[in-house]
């Protein structure tokens, strides 16, 4: 059985139709994670999923049991739903301690005080904040707030754990490290848990299933590595990271071994996919700037071509670079990420390179 279950939900702000139709099952145990940019409804799921948000039509159920169909007038309150949630801003109150904060679901209940004081315990010792009951929640820095914020949610051991963007307001390395503790707590704690973000390196890093969302809608969904080595649409391949997007139209193919001839500059583009397509087919290649390495030496062969470098960009590990492919009909534009390591030296503005891409890097999408 689905630990929950969404059947057609959909959800409207006026004329504005935010979820026009959306199904999808969650095991129990399994971390599933809403990818997806600003305003494509990844938010409003997850919060008519906590009650706090109301569908206009659809079903969700959790453990089997029904707690929203407009239909039929069945609308569970969210203090009934058996679910633990963390906010983007974390939502912790000023006045109160730690203790207090992560106690709170617990003193609603009408739980026994010993029983607070040993279950506040070991939510804290499982988000590493063992000790730090009597500090005041805002005298924490920004990362140990998340985990009081953490603790809170799943002190009353809830059935699913609801996370929005938890890590948003974090910086860079202490996100990193904040990844690293949510996996490490749902091993050591394994619950249902649906978790928000337009973060792909999130959503790749911590689920075991990715579901990718627009307009509402689901576009693929997969473990990380089908996500990611295997995007279905442009869009999927384009938010996932995928620089470049050529259009062309393929040449021959010879089982897995497909041949396109991009639109817009000479060359061909040798492809290794499981896709079936025919000669004539318009198809899109995707690849991403790691894809491209510059050669020290003049570059022939498969996927070989020749450019111009418009722009390099210097950020530590690489250089990006966006280039102008030779005989180029028109203005496009390919990027390339080459790690500054590797034996050829940086290029400049204005310098021509041989190019070559990996046949195995490149991803087939119909057009």
């Amino acid at each position: 059985m689905s630990e929950v279950r969404f059947t057609g939900v959909r959800k409207s702000y006026g004329a504005a139709v935010v979820v026009p139709d959306f199904s999808l099952d969650i095991a129990e145990g399994e971390f599933v994670t809403l990818l997806g940019p600003s305003g494509c409804g990844k938010t409003t799921i997850l919060r008519c999923l906590a009650g706090l948000e109301h569908p206009d039509g659809g079903v969700i159920s959790l453990a089997g049991e029904t707690v929203s169909d407009p239909g039929r007038g069945v609308r569970v309150p969210p203090n009934r739903r058996n679910l633990g949630l963390v906010f983007q801003s974390y939502a912790l109150w000023p006045h109160l301690t730690v203790f207090g904060n992560v106690a709170y679901p617990l003193k609603v209940r009408r739980t026994p005080k010993a029983q607070i004081r040993a279950k506040v315990a070991d939510a804290l010792a499982l988000v590493g904040l063992a000790g730090t009951e009597r500090r005041q929640a805002m005298a924490l820095s920004g990362g140990q707030q998340q985990r009081v914020a953490l603790a809170r949610a799943i002190v009353a051991d809830p059935a699913v754990l609801l996370l929005d963007e938890p890590l948003s307001n974090l910086d860079a390395q202490r996100r990193a490290q904040l990844r690293a503790e949510l996996r490490r707590i749902h091993r050591a704690s394994p619950r249902t848990t649906l978790y928000v973000t337009h973060d792909q390196v999130e959503a790749l890093t911590m689920s075991d299933r990715v579901v990718v969302m627009d307009a509402g809608r689901i576009l693929q969904t997969g473990t990380p590595a089908e996500v990611f080595q295997s995007p279905e649409t442009e869009f999927v391949a384009r938010f996932l990271g995928y620089d470049n997007l050529v259009g062309g139209t393929v040449t021959r193919t010879d089982g897995d071994a497909v041949t396109v001839r991009p639109t817009g500059f000479p060359g061909e583009l040798h492809v290794s996919s499981d896709r079936q397509v025919r000669a004539g087919d318009s198809v899109t290649v995707a690849f991403r700037g790691s894809a491209l390495s510059i050669a020290g030496t003049s570059a022939n062969g498969p996927n070989a071509l020749r450019a111009r470098v418009e722009d390099a960009a210097y950020s530590g590990d690489a250089v990006h670079y966006a280039l102008s492919p030779d005989g180029a009909d028109g203005p496009i534009r390919l990027s390339a990420h080459v790690p500054t390591s590797g034996a050829v030296p940086p290029s400049a503005v204005g310098d021509p390179v041989d190019l070559r891409l990996d046949p195995s890097a490149l991803v087939l999408l119909r057009a």
